[in-house]
């Protein structure tokens, strides 16, 4: 079984076919009812959202992990060309 994690143009592939998909939604799907199931350590625990809450949840989880790659490559002297990489103004 091939992972896109393990093969560069699948991973390319399934990125550029999201953000396609993201391109696609109408404001109106932002409001549309999700259901989320997720094992928390102690079984599946379900939650009733919003598809625009989840995406909002998304972008500040990836900002979350831009900074601590951010601040790897700080730390090994490497400067980066965008100064707001990992920055969350809130």
């Amino acid at each position: 079984m091939l992972f896109i994690e393990q093969k560069t143009k699948l991973g390319v592939a399934y990125f550029n076919e999201t953000i396609s998909r993201l391109y696609e939604l109408k404001e109106a799907d932002l409001n549309s009812q999700v259901i989320v199931l997720d094992n928390m350590g102690l079984g599946i625990e379900e939650v009733s959202t919003t598809l625009g809450a989840i995406l909002m949840q998304a972008q500040s989880h990836a900002i979350h992990h831009y900074a601590s790659v951010g601040y790897v490559i700080h730390q090994l002297g490497i400067s980066l060309p965008d100064n707001e990489f990992g920055f969350n103004p809130t």
